[in-house]
């Protein structure tokens, strides 16, 4: 009975796998060139940025991995970015969780895991929209670097983002409406 409460867990857990992928890009748009003689398309995921000019290919650039001595220099957007890395791992990580305790109808556990999840996945969305609209995109891992983007739209990277929210939401309520586990019309009594 408990696994139609299960499924919102599961479909979130293959949302955060899917918007996880390199080539997923959650914002796109254009950014001018430094010389000032045109635009470049651009699009940007968690995990790298892509730039490209009429008729040349991708030029696309993985974020470095980060050193330990530069974490006490992380500016705003480089923990945004972390932010939404650790809040998507996260929130796939307890999905599991979540799938498990409902399929096992524990309403206690299902309903406490779902609201860390239900955290998380607002913690994801919060730290992208703030970091790609706001700002106009990741900086590449530079610093000093000015990306700006010119009309910048979300792509279906954000879309994933806001089904995964959508998902833990829905999967937060089924877990509070679902039935306790010695309910007397979930297990029979043969005393």
């Amino acid at each position: 009975m408990a696994c139609k409460h299960s499924i919102l867990s599961l479909l979130s857990l293959l949302v955060v796998v899917a918007m996880l992928f390199p080539q997923v890009s959650w914002i796109k748009g254009e950014v001018a060139l430094s010389d000032g003689s045109g635009n470049e398309n651009y699009t940007a995921s968690i995990w790298e940025t892509c730039t490209w000019g009429q008729g040349e290919e991708k030029n696309c650039t993985f974020f470095k991995a980060w050193e330990p001595s530069e974490y006490k220099n992380f500016d705003e957007d480089t923990g945004l970015r972390a932010g939404a890395i650790a809040g998507a791992l996260l929130a796939g990580l307890v999905s599991v969780v979540v799938f498990l305790t409902t399929a096992c109808s524990n309403k206690c556990a299902a309903v406490s895991f779902a609201l860390v999840q239900f955290v998380f996945a607002t913690a994801v969305l919060g730290c992208q929209v703030r970091t790609f609209w706001i700002y106009g995109g990741i900086k590449g891992g530079d610093p000093t670097a000015q990306t700006h983007l010119i009309d910048p739209k979300f792509t279906y990277g954000f879309g994933f983002t806001c089904l995964h929210f959508l998902l833990v939401l829905g999967g937060s309520i089924a877990a509070c409406c679902m039935p306790k586990r010695n309910s007397e019309y979930t297990e029979l009594n043969y005393a």
